[in-house]
């Protein structure tokens, strides 16, 4: 499927040169572009936050290869939801636990937005 399929997320609505209405997620294609340069294969990332924004975030980090995922939520069954939906094998931490040493953190949360 589409991006929008596999992110299961939606924050595009556009038409093509007045056809019909298609949806998409742009979230993960603006995150990915300033990564493109560097190597992140290998590499760890916390991810703080498990919504529809976090979907989009952890769709892109797999895309990049960083293979070693932690999921700061509130909500520790939506953060294990959020990995187990992506197929992604990473933990869960809450927010008030210490966070990780990370090579990437990303904050998909309302804090701060």
């Amino acid at each position: 499927g589409g991006v929008r399929e596999r992110i299961g997320a939606m924050n595009t609505i556009a038409s093509e040169t007045g056809g019909p209405l298609i949806g998409t997620n742009t979230d993960a294609g603006g995150f990915l572009q300033p990564l493109l340069r560097d190597k992140w294969k290998g590499q760890s990332a916390v991810l703080v936050g498990a919504g529809g924004a976090a979907r989009a975030i952890l769709f892109a980090l797999t895309s990049l290869g960083v293979p070693d995922i932690t999921v700061m939520a509130r909500d520790a069954a939506k953060g294990q939801a959020l990995l187990d939906r992506a197929g992604v094998k990473g933990r869960v931490i809450g927010m008030t636990d210490a966070l990780p040493g990370a090579d990437l953190i990303v904050n998909t949360s309302s804090l701060g937005m």
